[in-house]
């Protein structure tokens, strides 16, 4: 793969760093990012090193994660070696530590620690088709050809006799001051930011601001503004009466489950828009489900062998209450085209992958752990840029292999998730909307239950999904409109 710009970044900076690629793609720099260009089979330190050797310019996402990186020290005393152009794109308001700072502790950086995140990167894409168009003689270059990277030819100057020795100093000097002043203008060192600010939040943690952001859409935002305008929710598409179970047979009870009354008095409300009882059908669109009676013939086997999941392009509200009867085995996830399965933490529903889309506001992954985590993330921001927290339940009841009712309720009444009957977890002032992940250009992930096809990577790369049964699945327009997760029904 032909390509101008590496992008060098720790692990824990990934989002950013697919924001700078895609933002320099768009702007027709061709970029090589890891691991996306690493061909499959290819020893992984072999792909570093010939996608270095053949960039003009390393866009560092500079951090504190990078500061603690083992491998950027050698990624970026490896460009420097090949005469590559190091620039840095700082998101904290940290200085290189010592492994770093013998690189490039004299190199000016590009500042992108005031949100939003997208006029730091059209900076970053401006600066970099500057440097790019500086590195072949005028009206030479074609947009399909890669110029070679540039190296600074070696000067060797013989001590001339007599005068002429002035002149080559004098010449040696005005080569230095065009440096100098090149360097200068292309990378103005900002003053010295505010140190940055973090926040952990779980379910005990003071809320987040108050507001919403639309679902989707070009620009970010603020993060949690207090409106909840919104992108239009999808029509809704109701279940017919024949699909409301008329009677539940489960064989036993897991110990902890909430008594009910029985799953005939069910009556969904008038704001239910999905009621998918799950009896040899579905409402939605299903992939690699195998029918089977779970409870009085409700039942869809999920598994990651058949890469399983059921997808509702319509009928998700924006805001309100989506609810399941569900028995979790295990989870599992793909990572770089390495199948991992008997995961301890499992994807349940989401509007992304387990390995990350391009998040836009909105974005939401609802998933379970073995020891009986619940977690409930949704973006407030265009690439999670500043990260958004997610809603935690830790060391609930919730075990795998075992049947539960789970439920969460989201939008302008807060966030709050609802296990066998009890509230486990809330936020009030968390009042986002939901929205989709995508690609860099537009919200494009189907909400779905099970594995999410991702929109963004090649198939199978990333993702991950959980292996289990669900009997009913229900979405409401009103929020905490409970009505399965208020306990199984004998």
């Amino acid at each position: 793969m032909a390509h101008d710009v590496f992008v060098s970044y720790a692990s824990e900076d990934k989002t950013v760093a697919d924001a700078v690629c895609g933002t320099l793609e768009a702007n027709g720099v061709r970029c090589w990012i890891a691991p996306r260009d690493v061909i499959p089979g290819q020893p992984y330190g072999e792909a570093i090193i010939e996608a270095i050797h053949g960039c003009r310019i390393m866009v560092l996402i500079f951090s504190s994660h990078a500061n603690a990186s083992g491998h950027i020290p050698k990624e970026i005393e490896r460009a420097v070696s090949k005469g590559v152009t190091i620039m840095p794109f700082r998101i904290e308001g940290v200085t290189p530590g010592k492994s770093l700072d013998y690189f490039i502790g004299s190199v000016h950086w590009l500042d992108a620690l005031a949100p939003p995140l997208e006029g730091h990167l059209q900076k970053l894409a401006s600066n970099v088709q500057l440097l790019l168009s500086r590195g072949a003689p005028e009206g030479e270059r074609k947009p399909e050809e890669r110029p070679r990277p540039p190296v600074a030819p070696a000067v060797q100057v013989a001590p001339p006799a007599g005068r002429s020795i002035w002149i080559y100093a004098a010449l040696g000097a005005m080569a230095v001051a065009t440096v100098a002043l090149a360097g200068v203008l292309l990378f103005r060192k900002p003053p010295a930011p505010a140190p940055a600010t973090s926040a952990s939040t779980t379910a005990t943690a003071t809320p987040a601001p108050s507001g919403a952001i639309p679902a989707a859409g070009p620009q970010p935002g603020p993060a949690r503004p207090s409106t909840t305008a919104a992108t239009p929710a999808p029509s809704p598409v109701t279940s017919p009466p024949a699909r409301t179970p008329a009677g539940i047979e489960k064989p036993g009870r897991n110990q902890g489950e909430p008594k009910s009354e029985p799953a005939s008095t069910l009556r969904p409300s008038s704001e239910t828009t999905i009621f998918d009882a799950m009896q040899g059908a579905t409402i939605g669109d299903a992939h690699g489900i195998q029918w089977i009676n779970a409870f009085g013939g409700h039942g869809a086997a999920f598994s990651s062998q058949a890469s399983s999941r059921i997808e509702y392009p319509n009928g998700i509200p924006s805001e309100g209450t989506l609810e399941l009867w569900l028995k979790i085995n295990n989870g599992y996830r793909y990572n770089n085209y390495e199948f991992l399965p008997n995961q301890s933490s499992a994807m349940v529903f989401s509007t992304d992958v387990e390995g990350g889309d391009v998040a836009w506001p909105g974005t939401t992954k609802f998933s379970v752990t073995r020891n009986g985590d619940i977690i409930f993330w949704m973006a407030t921001s265009k690439y999670n840029q500043p990260p958004a927290p997610s809603l935690e339940a830790h060391g609930t009841t919730f075990r795998f292999g075992e049947w539960h009712a789970l439920g969460v309720s989201y939008g302008s009444e807060g966030q709050y998730i609802m296990l066998d009957g009890q509230v486990v977890a809330s936020a009030p002032n968390w009042r986002q909307i939901l929205g989709r992940a995508g690609n860099h250009q537009t919200p494009l992930d189907i909400p779905t239950i099970g594995q999410t096809v991702s929109h963004y990577w090649p198939t199978g790369q990333y993702g991950g999904g959980f292996e289990g049964i669900v009997a009913i699945f229900r979405t409401s327009s009103k929020q905490r409109d409970w009505l399965l997760a208020r306990g199984i029904r004998d």
